[in-house]
């Protein structure tokens, strides 16, 4: 009787330890908050996050993803959006002040994420497109390396024109600066990421006009980064993903998009 007493209590032991989560998770559902970092940089609209001043709540992909997870989660759960620059947001969850970051990640650079990293699947993939003066001519693309441009701050557009060895690239920190510059002759055309430049031209039409075709090589996703000890963490976020990419209106929406 004492053997099977004691079978039965390693057993049970055994099952608690194979579904023990990792320390992210448990942290998160014990103070029943998960802290999501996203990406403040944009001075545009865009349909990844933005504040609505008059609900006081958060709208867009990120925002209902962010929703998402915390319901997948359960034990009452919350999303809590904090808000960074974009060179900020992976760094707030590897120093563990933050428990998930959402982000755009080039694919050429994944052999370069540290081992402290994992990311989810993407739940949007895009790359780097041209806009132009409406005012001249579109540039054509087999020039553009020798021709001045515009680009944002952020490593995929500044690695993908190192990489094709363009010899006037001028960087900017805001969206508004790179229409500036693209106005005053400044530079020839802005090199952004797709979905940028749709939100660019559909606030900015009689100023500028975008090439609808993807740079060769400059492919990025969007996904989730956590630290990698949150092993159980990553598989619930890669559940939400998958089930709200699915959605026939979500689909819809990352297409208009440009994901």
């Amino acid at each position: 009787m004492k053997l099977k007493t004691l079978l039965i209590t390693l057993c049970m032991c055994s099952t608690a330890d194979a579904f023990a989560d990792d320390p992210v998770l448990t942290r998160i559902k014990e103070s029943k908050v998960l802290q999501i970092g996203c990406d403040i940089s944009f001075s545009i609209p865009t349909p990844f996050i933005s504040y609505n001043k008059k609900t006081g709540t958060f709208e867009g992909f990120e925002a209902e993803l962010a929703n998402l997870i915390a319901e997948e989660i359960g034990h009452g759960v919350k999303a809590k959006i904090v808000m960074h620059m974009w060179d900020k947001v992976l760094e707030t969850v590897r120093t563990g002040k933050l428990d998930i970051a959402m982000c755009q990640f080039f694919i050429p650079e994944k052999n370069k994420i540290p081992a402290t990293d994992v990311y989810s699947i993407p739940y949007g993939r895009t790359g780097l497109v041209i806009a132009y003066s409406a005012s001249r001519p579109p540039p054509l693309i087999d020039k553009l390396p020798e021709l001045p441009v515009g680009i944002f701050n952020d490593p995929a557009a500044i690695e993908w024109t190192q990489k094709n060895k363009f010899k006037i690239v001028k960087i900017y920190d805001t969206e508004k600066e790179l229409l500036i510059a693209l106005k005053e002759a400044k530079i020839q055309a802005i090199i952004y990421d797709k979905p940028n430049i749709i939100s660019l031209v559909r606030s900015n039409p009689k100023l500028i006009r975008s090439i609808d075709i993807t740079l060769a090589g400059s492919e990025s996703d969007y996904g989730i980064m956590v630290r990698s000890e949150a092993s159980d963490l990553i598989q619930i976020i890669n559940k939400a993903v998958q089930k709200w990419t699915v959605l026939p209106e979500t689909k819809k929406r990352l297409q208009a998009a440009g994901l």
